[in-house]
Formats: structure tokens, sequence, C-alpha cells
């Protein structure tokens, strides 16, 4: 693996931030100010949602044939491997074009705002699914094209945050932990509290944190001891603050999502990432260097934060037989196979689980930790959708973070 990765940024102080905030979305039980006040439906493990269906938002007919194309996908950068578009190109005659964007913010800007005209994303961020079916971004699934479908992990079939299935079918599973060069570090992070190396000053300029708002505010919420990492009060996003403060203090860390480079190359020793970035890193050591040297780090999983991507067909699809096509063919395990080894992040087919991994050598042993399993999925701490007051306060808290006031 040789190609450069620019992978899931939540900036809330971009541009496209901006624009988000001006939809006026609002949770449910409460009203933002705005142009058009929508109601969420925000979900938990603990509550379970099965998001609302509409009459002028219906699924499309079984038994029809594919369009013409193009299909028109939306994704991160290096997201999905280009041999499998080719693939697909060849097993339907159908070209792929594909929209990249930065971070999700700016993926549902772009959509919302029709500045994206795709039929598909490939990424939809479980935490801003919600907005995307509250305006009505996204139409209903017609299962009968997948029949691949049975592939997925038993698990991930009838998620919490959308009961059924009926927008989106899970792409990529991951957790977030703390890579690192196990040749560099002071000592190897074990044990329960191995994200305190990133309060180490001997670290100091060879640190990094994601830069994301949900991520490491919420690592600065555990470390503070909270492991409410989707909390709306004031009191806790202020620990956090104070926490990470003296981490930028000891470690001044790096703020980046360029990990996945950074520490196969050296010039960070520690890392906030998420496991699939840990994974992809094993193609940027340099020329023979093993892999062994690469170490991840997770919290118990009582502590772990677990997460998912998903893939979704746009309301507005113009091709909206191929965008089912296309889901069907990334269920298929050969595909996903060609997929994972290209962008690290792992699938959540059967045949894709840990010790399966593992056993057949795909991924190294000390990377195995890097991996989810089943049970992890349904236990993990996950991040949620926020309502807009407390999603505010967040990206403010961040935001007085990152400029030092």
């Amino acid at each position: 693996m040789s190609h450069p990765m620019s992978r899931r940024r939540f900036l809330a102080l971009s541009a496209a931030a901006a624009g988000v905030s001006t939809l006026g979305l609002a949770a449910c039980g409460s009203r933002s100010k705005g142009a058009a006040s929508i109601e969420l439906q925000i979900a938990s493990p603990a509550k379970p949602v099965k998001l609302a269906l509409t009459s002028d938002n219906a699924a499309i007919k079984a038994g029809l044939s594919n369009e013409a194309g193009p299909l028109r996908i939306a994704n991160f950068a290096d997201y999905v491997a280009p041999e499998l578009l080719d693939k697909f190109k060849t097993e339907t005659g159908v070209t792929v074009e594909l929209s990249t964007f930065g971070d999700d913010v700016e993926a549902l800007s772009k959509i919302s705002t029709g500045a994206f005209k795709v039929d598909l994303l490939m990424s939809t961020a479980i935490d801003l699914l919600p907005k995307y079916v509250a305006l009505k971004l996204v139409q209903p699934l017609e299962k009968s094209y997948f029949t691949n479908y049975e592939n997925l992990w038993d698990s991930v079939r009838d998620p919490f945050y959308d009961l059924g299935g009926q927008y989106t079918v899970p792409y990529t599973v991951f957790s977030t932990g703390i890579g690192f060069r196990s040749d560099l570090v002071a000592a190897p992070l074990e044990g329960d509290s191995g994200w305190d190396a990133l309060w180490d000053s001997q670290y100091s300029g060879v640190a990094g944190l994601l830069d994301s708002y949900r991520e490491a505010m919420a690592l600065g919420l555990q470390h503070a001891g909270i492991d409410n990492i989707n909390t709306e009060l004031q009191t806790d996003i202020d620990a956090a603050v104070a926490e990470l403060r003296k981490m930028f203090k000891a470690s001044n860390p790096r703020l980046d999502v360029l990990g996945y480079q950074s520490i196969p190359e050296g010039t960070t020793t520690i890392n906030q990432l998420w496991s699939g970035d840990i994974l992809a890193a094993q193609g940027y050591l340099p020329e023979g260097t093993d892999s062994s040297v690469l170490g991840y780090w997770v919290p118990p999983i009582a502590k772990r934060v677990i997460n998912n991507d998903a893939m979704s067909i746009m309301r507005s699809a113009e091709h909206p037989v191929l965008a089912h096509a296309f889901i069907n063919f990334m269920l298929d395990p050969e595909n996903a196979k060609i997929n994972q080894a290209y962008i690290g992040y792992q699938s959540t087919l059967k045949g894709f689980e840990a010790e399966t991994l593992v056993a057949e050598g795909a991924i190294p042993e000390n990377l195995a930790n890097a991996l989810v399993t089943q049970d992890d999925f349904t236990k993990g701490l996950r991040i949620l959708a926020l309502p807009a007051a407390a999603d505010k306060m967040w990206q403010d808290a961040w935001s007085s973070l990152r400029t030092g006031a």
C-alpha cells in the first residue's frame, strides 16, 4: 500500500461546519432558530431508533434494470480501492465518478446544498445520519437488490441507529486508540491507562492528537474520569478542556489526521488514531522496516470508542438502481478483501472477523487489537448525534482549545 490517505477530518472550524450550522437542525423535543427547524431522531444503543419513513420519499421498486450511468459516488479520498471501481465498470459497463471530501461535515454541507450531485454516499457518519434523514437527503433502501446482504455480520444488520437498516448498509468498523512506534517509545503502552502517554512531557513535539472535536474531546472527558462521551453538561466539557490543556502544555501534540503516515515514518512517536489508520500505516513504513515496530493501544472495551461508517443512497439519486448494485457489489467478500487491503479499515462482512484475519495472516499479531470483534461492536462506546445546543457547546470548546483562547 503506497497511496496517500486523507481520512475522516471532523473540523468544526471549517467553512463546511459553518454551512451545516445554517441548516437550523434541532434535536427531538427542542427547537433551534433558523430558516427551518427540523426534529432529529437521536438514537443510542439503550434507545434504538426506527427512522421515519414518509410517503414523499419512497424506496425504488424491485426488479428494475440498471441505468446507463455514470454512477456518482461521494466518499473520503482513498476510502475505496480504485481497483474496485474499475472492476465494477468491467462487470456492468458503467463508469464510476468519484467526488471526495475532507470531513463528514463538508459532505453533509455539499450534499444538502447541491454542490455534490451524487447517487451514493459511501461513508455516512452515524452521528450525522439523523440530519440526513430529517432533511430527506437519503432514500429508503430496497433490499431485494442486495443478494449479498446475508454476508454482513449478524451484529450490524439491525443497528441501533437505523433499526431494520432502512436507510443504511454498514461499510467499515473501527476503534479509537493510540498508535505508536514500539522501537521509539520509552516503554510499550500497556494496561488500562495507555492514554497517559499523551500527557507525558518526554513526548513533547512527537505526540499527535486527532483533529476531530468529537474524538479529541472524548479523550479529554475520559482522562478526566468521565465516560459519557456524548455528554450535554457544560461542567463535563469544562473538565475535558482542562485535561486537554494539560496535554497541550505537556506534549504539545500536533493536530491532524495524518498519524497513519507520521507514526510509521517516525515523525510522531505516539498518536491518537483510528484503528484503520494503524493498519494502513504498514504501507508507509520506511523500506526495510518491519511492521512489528508498529503498536496500537486501546482501553478496556467498557471505555473503548467503537464506530462505523455506512453506505446510503441519496434521495436525489439519478441512478438509484446502480447505487443499490454497487452496495451489493461491496458486500461480496472477494471485493471486500481487495478493499480492506487498500484502505486498511476493517470490513463488517463474515470472514472479516478479527480472529479470522489474524489466523489468515492478513493482519500481524502485534496489531490484532486494532481489529474490532462483533462483541466489541455491541459493547463499545459510541459517538452519537448531539442536540444542536450541546453540539455547539462541544464545538465552541474545541475551538477555544485550537486557538489557545
